[in-house]
């Protein structure tokens, strides 16, 4: 371990979670404490709700289990990456799930889906550039003009490239930890699923075999993959091209308001990953009125922090709140590594909904999501069945999902 990993380990200390049914409680300081998103101020009762909503035919992993948490920073070629790892708390070897956060986040975003799929019995690896982690800035926001040139120069080929080598890199290094440290040994690195959010599900589809206009080799060949908000570029004149040469196992998460906040990518735009997808064990999940926000997993509290800001923004920008990417719109900075979730700011397009609605689609996505990884990961009859059977009657108006 690096002086710098261990400076951050002593930094944010082990931390360990346990799962009562999907309910979650946290000890000790430094991580997330609440899951999922909320639009009332009552996490509590949004936790219920979820809880609520799955038990009605939702599905439920076969155990739940206590995770530690470790957070560290590791080096690689000269950078920095952010390194959040949850693995269930007791011996055995866990598959692992490689996840990418979005543009601004810290390697502790996502934890609504992160912890749910640890506590189901997954090692769950986030990995995040610092550079990202900051790319947004902590002093002033960025006006649209500014963030669309940042998003451009982030999504575009060379920067995924090395967030592809990163992402290798980070696997072998969890492996050579496997050897001496005993939370690395309980990933399973030869049952691999890889996720991610926004930019992360650009990074996370280039590794499942995408091909954009210069493809992207990865020395790593995943098992399944999860794309919470896929990137559909326009710049082919064939949006979504590339994901026909996606072959392996997938599962394309986004939602009916799903536009992102750079101005890039809009909802109807990300539907063009899954028409091109080749069949095979792919599904497609659509929340009915979700946001971009929703899907990237924020906590409650930060939730609510950052959807109030938008909407002081949106109004001091003259924009009537929930307008998608207007012009005059300004970027919340990044809380950086110490903020635990997502720094991206503002999420244009916030639909008008209520607490139990978002509630009940955060419950969607981890059912889906975690079935889908007991039906790739583990060869589960049982989260087979319920993806093919069971999941559509559950979900009624709340979403749709689709298979090919």
């Amino acid at each position: 371990m690096t002086a710098r990993s261990r400076r951050a380990a002593a930094a944010s200390p082990v931390t360990r979670h346990r799962y009562f049914g999907w309910k979650l409680v946290v000890a000790g300081l430094g991580l997330l404490g609440v899951a999922g998103c909320v639009l009332g101020p009552d996490p509590a009762g949004f936790d219920e709700e979820v809880e609520s909503f799955t038990a009605q035919g939702g599905y439920r992993p076969e155990r739940t289990l206590a995770t530690t948490t470790l957070r560290e920073v590791w080096q690689h070629d000269r950078t920095e990456l952010d390194i959040v790892y949850t693995v269930p708390d007791e011996a055995g070897r866990f598959p692992l799930v490689l996840y990418f956060p979005g543009l601004g986040e810290d390697a502790a975003a996502g934890a609504s889906w992160r912890l749910a799929w640890a506590a189901a019995g997954y090692a769950v690896l986030s990995a995040q550039p610092a550079s990202l982690v900051h790319a947004i800035g902590s002093a002033e926001p960025l006006n649209a003009g500014d963030l669309r040139a940042l998003a451009r120069r982030q999504f575009a080929s060379s920067a995924l490239r090395r967030r592809v080598e990163h992402a290798v890199w980070a696997v072998a290094e969890l492996q050579r930890r496997a050897r001496t440290e005993l939370p690395y040994a309980r990933a399973d690195a030869a049952h691999l699923a890889v996720a991610g959010f926004d930019l992360g599900a650009q990074t996370a589809a280039a590794l499942s075999g995408e091909v954009g206009d210069e493809a992207v080799a990865a020395a790593m060949t995943p098992q399944a993959a999860i794309l919470l908000s896929p990137y559909v570029s326009l710049a082919s004149g064939q949006p979504g091209a590339g994901f026909a040469s996606v072959r392996l196992p997938l599962v394309a998460v986004t939602a009916t308001e799903d536009d992102d906040p750079y101005g890039l990518a809009f909802a109807s735009l990300r539907q063009a990953a899954w028409n091109a997808l080749p069949g095979g064990e792919q599904f497609g999940l659509v929340l009915q009125g979700g946001s971009h926000l929703l899907l990237s997993g924020a906590d409650a509290d930060q939730y609510l922090q950052r959807r109030s800001r938008a909407r002081e923004t949106a109004m001091g920008a003259g924009e009537p709140p929930g307008m998608s990417g207007g012009q005059g719109a300004m970027l919340v900075p990044s809380s950086g590594f110490g903020g635990g979730g997502p720094g991206m700011g503002t999420d244009f397009g916030l639909p008008r909904r209520n607490p139990k609605a978002d509630a009940r689609q955060v419950a969607a996505v981890r059912s889906v999501t975690t079935a889908f990884l007991d039906a790739t990961l583990r060869n589960s009859s049982e989260a087979r069945r319920w993806l093919e059977n069971s999941a559509r009657s559950w979900l009624g108006q709340l979403a749709t999902l689709k298979r090919k």
